[in-house]
């Protein structure tokens, strides 16, 4: 039973270190959500071997919730504010279920101000020298969220992910 348990940890871990070398092989497309404005990433997609033009948009908001959008050749397909894109806003995309799910990216203090530095520069990777400084120092005991990963999906299929950074 214990050898059953440890070969599945492994294979877990094993995954995750995939999954998260591929993530550092390849950066994640980011935007800068904007008070007001629509800022939306373009990708290109495939359902079903069949291309598929694929956009991520956020129009910020001043003091309010920001609002997410997943456009699929030119249709709006999934839209919610972020508390809802947290979980994940469900749609449709030619009959075939669609997701949109925007998880915070939250930065909270740390023991030494190197170590909340070292954060800022995880979440923030192209984030200038000065810019990490500045945003380590202004970080409130509850946090700060500092942008979301927003995953589209179509069941197990990802379509494409974008990182959306807040000023």
């Amino acid at each position: 039973m214990f050898s059953k348990h440890l070969r599945f940890y492994s294979a877990s871990l094993l995954l995750s270190l995939a999954a998260g070398a591929a993530q550092a092989a390849e950066p994640l497309a980011a935007i800068n959500a904007v008070p007001g404005k629509p800022v939306c990433h373009a990708a290109p997609a495939s359902i079903d071997g069949k291309p598929v033009a694929a956009k991520v948009c956020v129009i910020g908001g001043s003091f309010s919730s920001d609002r997410y959008a997943l456009i699929l050749n030119g249709t709006v397909v999934v839209q919610g504010i972020d508390d809802q894109t947290t979980e994940g806003v469900a749609g449709s995309f030619d009959g075939q279920p669609v997701m949109l799910r925007c998880v915070p990216q939250s930065l909270y203090p740390k023991a030494t101000p190197e170590e909340t530095q070292a954060e800022v520069r995880r979440i923030l990777p192209n984030a200038s020298p000065e810019k990490v400084v500045e945003t380590a120092t202004d970080v409130p005991a509850m946090g700060l969220e500092l942008g979301r990963i927003c995953t589209a999906t179509r069941g197990a299929q990802a379509l494409m992910a974008v990182q959306v950074l807040f000023d």
